[in-house]
Parts: C-alpha cells; sequence; structure tokens
C-alpha cells in the first residue's frame, strides 16, 4: 500500500462478503475508521496534491532552475545586507532579510529529518552549510574591498554579535510561524513577518563584516546568532509539521520512535546553544545590574554643579564622565562605588570644567585660533620650537608644542598675545620632546616594565612629577608625564637612552590643570594588597 493510499480515507468497499470472517474484518476496519476519525479531529490531514506543494516550497527536492533561483536571489540579498550593514542602513537590511531564500531550505531540513528522508536530510544540509559560508565570504570580501567610511564598528552589525536567549526564544516561536503559514496557505501572508522576525542573511553578512574588519570575537558572536535562528527554526518547524498533518498519519503509526529519536536529535543541539545564551544573558543582566548601581551612587556623589555625562563598565573600571565647575574629590567616590559594589573598583574619572554652575556651553572665545596662530608661531620659532596643534579646552588657549627645550611660560606667551589684542584668553602650553635615534623594537612587555621602573626612579627625585602613560608603536617609545611645572627632562632622556639604545623615545609633559589628574590616597575600606589604582585618567 502506497503512503498516500494511507493517508487517504479507508472504508468498506460496497457488496462485500457478509460471512462471519467477512463481519468480523468489517468490525475491525471499523474500529480502525473510527480511531482515524478521532485522529483526524486531534491532527489534520494534508491530500498528496498538498504535501507536494509543500514539498516544492521548502526545496526538499529542488530543480536545477530552482537551485539557480536560489543562488541568484542569496547572492543578491547577502551584498544588499552588507551594504546596509556597512551603511549602518536598517531600512536596506530590512530589504536584505525580505530577499533571503535562506528559510526555505533549511524548513526543507525539518521536513526531511520528520519524514525519514535520508538522501534528501544529507541535500538539504549540503544546500544550508554552502549557503552560509558563501554568506560570509561574500560579506568579508566586499568588506576588505570597499573602503571604509569611519574607524567604528557599523552599529547594524554591532547589534547581531551579541546575542542571548531571547533571540532563540524568537527563533521558535517564528520558526513555528514560519512552519504553520508554509502549510496552510491560508496564512501565508505572515510569511514577511517571520522573514524580518528571524533574520538569516543578516547574522552570517555581519560575521563577514567583523571578520574583514578584524573582529574576530564580534564575529563569533554573529555566527552564534545565526546557529540559534537556525536550530531553532528546525525544531519548531519539525514539530509543526507532524502536529499540522504534514507527516502522513500511517508514517507516524508505522514508527513512532523513530520520530520521538528525530526530535531528540534536533533537541539536543538546541539546547547546548541555549545553555550558551542563557549564560551570556545572566551576564548582560548582571552588568546592567551593576551598572545601575554605579550609576545612583554617583549620582549622589555628584555636586550641585554638576553633570553626570556618562557611566560605563570595563571589566572591574567605571569609567565617568563628568562637567562641573571644580575637579571633584575621586577618594569619596572610590569608596562609595567599593562599598556599594562589594568589591574594590577601579575609576577613571574624565572631568570637564565648566564656565559656571549653571550653564555648560562654553563661552566663545574671544580671540579666534585664526587670530591667535601667527602669534603662536612666532613666539614658538624664536626658541626653535614647533607648532602642533592650537585649540580652545572651555575658555583656555592649549597649545601644543615640540622641540628639543621646553618653551618658556606660559604667562609669557599671555603677554605676547596681549601686546597684539586687548583681549586675551588663559594659556596652556603641552610640549613634546622627541629624539630619533636608529632603532630594533626591543620586546614591548620587557621595554615597558623597564621604562618604568627608570621613570619610577626619575620622579623620586623630582617631587610633583607623575607618568601618566608609557607606550610602544613599533620601535617607537612614547611617555607621557604630568605635574603641575615643566620639568627639565635631559637626565631622564639621558637614562631612556642608555636603557634603549636603539629605540626611538619620545617624552610628552602635559600640565595636571588640563587633565583633571590627581593621585588619591587608598581606601581605608580595602586592604592594602587589594587597593586598586584610581588614577584619574
Amino acid at each position: 500500500m502506497t503512503d498516500t493510499a494511507r493517508v487517504s480515507d479507508e472504508s468498506v468497499a460496497p457488496g462485500a462478503d457478509t460471512a462471519p470472517d467477512a463481519t468480523a474484518a468489517a468490525a475491525g476496519g471499523a474500529r480502525r475508521a473510527g480511531g482515524e476519525h478521532r485522529e483526524h479531529r486531534l491532527r489534520p490531514r494534508l491530500s498528496a496534491a498538498e504535501r507536494r506543494s509543500v514539498l516544492d516550497a521548502l526545496m526538499v527536492r529542488p530543480s536545477a532552475e530552482a537551485l539557480r533561483r536560489f543562488i541568484v536571489l542569496l547572492c543578491l540579498s547577502v551584498v544588499v545586507a552588507t551594504v546596509g550593514l556597512l551603511q549602518d542602513s536598517t531600512a536596506v537590511v530590512i530589504g536584505a532579510m525580505m530577499m533571503a531564500p535562506l528559510m526555505a531550505p533549511i524548513m526543507g531540513v525539518a521536513a526531511s529529518l520528520v519524514m525519514g528522508w535520508g538522501a534528501r536530510l544529507l541535500g538539504g544540509l549540503a544546500v544550508v552549510g554552502l549557503s552560509t559560508v558563501a554568506s560570509m565570504a561574500i560579506a568579508w570580501a566586499m568588506t576588505v574591498l570597499m573602503p571604509s567610511a569611519g574607524s567604528t564598528m557599523p552599529a547594524e552589525a554591532l547589534a547581531r554579535s551579541s546575542p542571548d536567549v531571547r533571540d532563540l526564544l524568537v527563533a521558535l516561536a517564528a520558526g513555528a510561524a514560519g512552519a504553520y503559514a508554509t502549510v496552510r496557505k491560508e496564512v501565508s501572508g505572515a510569511l514577511p513577518g517571520v522573514a524580518v522576525a528571524v533574520a538569516l542573511v543578516p547574522p552570517l553578512s555581519s560575521a563577514g563584516v567583523l571578520m574583514g574588519r578584524g573582529q574576530p570575537e564580534l564575529a563569533r558572536g554573529a555566527v552564534l546568532l545565526f546557529a540559534a535562528n537556525l536550530f531553532g527554526i528546525v525544531l519548531a518547524a519539525a514539530v509543526v509539521f507532524v502536529l499540522t498533518g504534514f507527516m502522513p498519519a500511517a508514517r507516524l503509526r508505522a514508527n513512532p520512535a523513530r520520530l520521538v529519536l528525530t526530535l531528540a536529535l534536533i533537541t539536543v543541539p538546541t539546547l547546548a546553544v541555549a545553555t550558551v545564551l542563557t549564560a551570556r544573558f545572566i551576564h548582560s543582566a548582571d552588568q546592567a545590574h551593576t551598572l545601575q548601581l554605579a550609576t545612583q551612587s554617583i549620582t549622589r556623589w555628584l555636586g550641585p554643579d554638576d553633570d553626570l555625562n556618562r557611566v560605563t563598565l570595563v571589566g572591574s573600571k567605571v569609567q565617568v564622565g563628568i562637567t562641573g565647575k571644580a575637579a571633584p574629590p575621586l577618594q569619596a567616590l572610590t569608596e562609595d562605588l567599593g562599598k556599594t559594589l562589594g568589591h574594590a573598583t577601579t575609576v577613571d574619572l574624565r572631568w570637564t570644567p565648566s564656565t559656571d554652575g549653571t550653564s555648560r556651553t562654553p563661552a566663545r572665545p574671544a580671540l579666534t585660533i585664526e587670530q591667535a596662530q601667527p602669534v603662536v608661531e612666532h613666539w614658538l620659532a624664536e626658541q626653535s620650537l614647533a607648532l602642533d596643534g592650537l585649540a580652545y579646552n572651555d575658555a583656555t588657549l592649549v597649545v601644543s608644542t615640540s622641540g628639543d627645550r621646553p618653551p618658556h611660560q606660559a604667562r609669557d606667551l599671555e603677554a605676547a598675545i596681549a601686546t597684539h589684542f586687548t583681549a586675551h584668553p588663559p594659556v596652556s602650553l603641552a610640549w613634546t620632546h622627541r629624539t630619533t635615534p636608529n632603532a630594533v623594537a626591543d620586546s614591548p612587555k620587557e621595554t615597558e616594565k623597564t621604562a618604568r621602573t627608570t621613570i619610577a626612579a626619575w620622579t623620586e627625585t623630582h617631587p610633583g612629577q607623575h607618568l601618566l602613560t608609557v607606550s610602544q608603536t613599533g620601535t617607537a617609545l612614547t611617555v607621557t608625564l604630568t605635574g603641575e611645572d615643566k620639568p627639565d627632562t635631559g637626565t631622564l632622556q639621558e637614562q631612556l637612552r642608555t636603557a634603549f639604545p636603539r629605540n626611538p623615545v619620545t617624552i610628552q609633559w602635559l600640565p595636571t590643570t588640563i587633565l583633571g589628574q590627581t593621585t588619591p590616597r587608598p581606601a581605608a575600606s580595602f586592604p592594602a594588597e587589594a587597593a586598586p589604582d584610581r588614577t584619574v585618567r
């Protein structure tokens, strides 16, 4: 008996023999008919023609022409999605979702699983696997070949790099809706919404874009999102195909154990993905709670003339941006945050001075940069110094310069400006001392360690001077110092030259008043060995 015959309603033929054995057979047939009638009420049936229509839509047995159409649509949707991601265009990405044809072969995999079609299952998996690799490769190639519009990562790509368990729930619901709309043509209008709700091509394009931008960790997050969508759709679609009558009743009655095993095999990888996504969700929730506590603590600590610009968490470090009249005391904030969060915390405070306690908009400078630049350049040229930069920090004119020796005092430049203009701003000088011997870079870790040791010994003999940063780029070593007065770095320069005879060394000094640099004393609430570094940067 064929599958079609088994699916059709069974009945006793007219004129059947009424002998006792025929009567018993008729009674058995009546019992079977009654059972099938009850099953029909619980589980709808599909005709053979309806089932063939579903199989054609799911690419279970795709023709060569159907495969060509699939390849063309897939490539075009990946191109559209990649351009939308690089341009941060939500509308373009949604258009790629509507074009993407990947939903059909994925649901075809679910149909092959519940029907027990091994060869067709392998074919469907091959289509999905090759499509996955090709989509990421196209997006990667476009990202590498197309010039970047900026240095930041596209927000649309970043949004698909941090999935959690909520994305899996969406995939399960959307997969069930898509399978139901495929079987029940009267609700097929829901399919476009399914395509938008559980996007398949955009996560793959995001993975390619992020790999092209040199972000493999973020790319793995996008691949994880695609895996969640894939397994969620297959599991939900398989269950819906059984419940909606796509799987013939005769096949279901013949081997129910195989169906249970099949559903279990789909469930195992889905649960594995769910475990990873749940852990990510818990971590995100903890971070959000910590950020909320930190924000509340910082808000209580702010003075009446301070504005909180931002609060961010980077590991165990809390980065705070504040605008106010005066540099706020860091020690009290560090201690309060440590008590609130329950662990030692490093605070990175970025303070921006305001002109007064009510206005946060800097006053318009009376002297423009264009007016001041000729005077500043002439003043520096007399000292054989170069002008590297000129800008206003609030109402202060900040002059960046470099040369063999420090410039004269800032008040001397203020006096030079006053001889040319009636209105003149306060001046702050930032000086960089450079030396460029031929070099071969040492190990960055060893170089930084040796440099910090040398500088620490130098600062002990130069009170008021502090090391801000030590960094190495290629062979070049850059040291940034900060203090209230410009130091004579000749001794330090000779010491570093002796320590690194083959490395170019740059010593840069910045005034403490511009950076808002403070060195808080150790918090009494923490043990000495656990006291964090709370230097404001």
